[in-house]
């Protein structure tokens, strides 16, 4: 969601115990620069489009809630967009390889 806005945004919020406040954002406008890529990932890495909880748990085969505690645990590896978690095959690839135990005879 985007909003643009010279002046402070006021809306309606609901607490948990069900009731409404106020709320007051002081909103900034900010120009947008070309970011450059993380240290750790290479610019040129295509390793297809990144799958958010739902794909993520068809690929492995598993529910949702379940990729979500792996990530919670760090036992799978992620990239955080903003708010939004997102997988890349290659590191559920690498989660499943790790998970591999060789047979006893």
């Amino acid at each position: 969601m985007t909003i643009l806005t010279n002046g402070p945004i006021r809306m309606l919020v609901q607490t948990k115990d069900k009731r409404m406040q106020a709320l007051t954002i002081k909103a900034t406008n900010r120009s947008t620069k070309a970011c450059k890529p993380a240290p750790g990932l290479a610019a040129t890495d295509n390793s297809g489009p990144l799958l958010d909880y739902k794909a993520a748990a068809e690929y492995l085969a598993t529910s949702p809630r379940h990729v979500r505690q792996l990530w919670s645990e760090r036992r799978v590896a992620a990239v955080k967009v903003g708010r939004s978690v997102r997988f890349r095959r290659a590191d559920l690839d690498a989660y499943v390889q790790k998970q591999v135990h060789p047979a006893l005879r």
